[in-house]
């Protein structure tokens, strides 16, 4: 809705975005691509985790049902994907690097909590304006973060030491001129 939930009200040279009780899209709209909201997903995917073996779960896919072992995460994309400038989405394709499986009739993805956990996501969103973007959730654990060195220890950074020495050496060009 024009002027809702972060949808402006007017468009980039300030006219009134609706107009025959629909969003004009012209030549001088900003239109922002569509949104995959990974911070919702992967709180979805915490919940499913805990509730693992609770109960099977069923996906309507067409004319037919898909069952889906207990023990398996089911997160439905549609519900994590939105448009901030209030278009509908029109479909979304999703390609993996782990064994997860996806409904596209019904935007559905579904697999071992194992398969998510070796999966870089990637969704290619499309907008009923033809508008797309990709967009790429690393499920995979991070390493834990190496801690920096202080400055009473030796080594240090070699980008900040490199840094250093280009602005010592501009320093003393300055100087001579």
């Amino acid at each position: 809705m024009s002027g809702e939930s972060g949808v402006p009200a007017l468009e980039q040279r300030l006219s009134a975005r609706i107009l025959g009780g629909v969003i004009d899209i012209g030549a001088t709209e900003f239109n922002r691509e569509p949104i995959l909201d990974e911070e919702a997903l992967r709180a979805e995917y915490d919940a499913q985790v805990k509730a693992l073996g609770e109960s099977s779960k069923d996906i309507e896919q067409g004319l037919e049902a898909i069952v889906i072992d207990p023990d398996d995460i089911v997160l439905d994309l549609d519900y994590f994907v939105s448009d901030p400038d209030g278009h509908a989405i029109s479909s979304i394709l999703f390609a993996s690097q782990a064994d997860l499986e996806f409904a596209p009739g019904s935007n559905t993805l579904y697999g071992d909590k194992a398969a998510f956990k070796d999966s870089v996501m990637q969704v290619m969103i499309f907008e009923e304006t033809g508008l797309a973007t990709l967009q790429e959730v690393d499920w995979r654990p991070k390493p834990a973060s190496s801690k920096m060195a202080s400055s009473s220890g030796g080594g240090g950074s070699l980008p900040v030491t490199i840094l250093g020495a280009i602005v010592l050496l501009g320093m003393r060009r300055t100087k001579r001129a």
